[in-house]
């Protein structure tokens, strides 16, 4: 059940990278404004706490 969720959340997280670079690189968003679905998910505690 916890590898489940896991893969899950990484599907997602992947998902927000995606859009991310979709952002910056298709739209031509700048880099402040291109936060992907979710902003809170681009912050550094989130890439620490993940790798953790």
């Amino acid at each position: 059940m916890a590898l489940s969720i896991l893969l899950a959340l990484q599907g997602f997280y992947t998902v927000e990278h995606i859009a991310q670079w979709i952002q910056y690189h298709i739209l031509r968003w700048p880099s402040f404004l291109s936060n992907g679905l979710l902003s809170a998910a681009n912050s550094e505690w989130v890439h620490f706490v993940w790798n953790v």
